[in-house]
């Protein structure tokens, strides 16, 4: 836990590719990416930083945002 965040259940954990950083990135999820339809409601937000209705598919998206279609 990381102030009054949680950060649980995403792509970046445990992951062998290389180093990341989240600082100043944009966010949006890319078409193809793997965390699309992946995600779980529980905790999730309504609707994503850009103010769109979750979840557009199957699932919410593994992602602060919504799409990548």
């Amino acid at each position: 836990m990381v102030g009054a965040f949680t950060y649980a259940n995403n792509l970046l954990y445990g992951n062998t590719s290389g180093a990341y950083s989240l600082i100043g990135g944009d966010y949006h999820i890319r078409t193809g990416s793997p965390a699309i339809d992946k995600g779980t409601a529980n905790g999730a937000l309504n609707y994503n930083l850009d103010f769109i209705l979750r979840p557009q598919g199957a699932a919410v998206d593994i992602c602060a945002y919504e799409g990548g279609r």
